[in-house]
């Protein structure tokens, strides 16, 4: 049977429980495909550890946002960079899509930010082709949702029930 749940404000979830794959969206942007657990407790973890103070993202990144700078990174091989500074905020991946939390001051962000297409493939005869460069002077977040310390409360405790309810199959 598959489910759809709100997992809280614009971002959902729909869960086949017969093998508990899934996909977690934002409006029609995918922002997470795979097992649904592992989407969860990635996030849950996140939730914590801002609860806890930590993930505060550098101001002077705000602004364009951490997707932007990822893909200028990713396109200029910086991968020192990738890996060590980007994978501490990085929630969620998919092929068009890059999903990031942080806490800026007393606000916490998800951040979703689109993918340069050509970063890890080239483009099939059918593909309206763009240059990096182009990408970028167009470059434009898809949202920063914003949520306060108690918001992040009811979030960490609904995941924990979606959590243990997966646990049960």
């Amino acid at each position: 049977m598959v489910k759809k749940i709100s997992l809280y404000g614009r971002i959902n979830l729909i869960i086949d429980e017969k093998d508990l794959f899934g996909k977690i969206f934002f409006n029609e942007h995918v922002l997470f495909d795979d097992y649904m657990y592992e989407g969860l407790l990635v996030l849950y973890n996140m939730l914590l550890n801002i609860k806890r103070g930590r993930l505060e993202l550098d101001s002077k990144l705000v602004d364009k946002g951490l997707g932007y700078w990822w893909n200028k990174d990713e396109n200029e091989g910086n991968n020192i960079r990738l890996f060590d500074f980007y994978g501490e905020y990085w929630l969620w991946s998919t092929e068009y899509v890059q999903t990031w939390l942080y806490r800026i001051k007393n606000q916490i962000c998800i951040e979703i930010s689109p993918s340069y297409p050509w970063h890890f493939s080239e483009p099939s005869e059918l593909d309206e082709y763009f240059s990096f460069e182009k990408f970028l002077d167009n470059y434009t977040i898809i949202e920063k949702l914003f949520y306060d310390i108690d918001e992040i409360e009811k979030m960490i405790s609904k995941l924990s029930k979606l959590m243990d309810n997966i646990m049960k199959y």
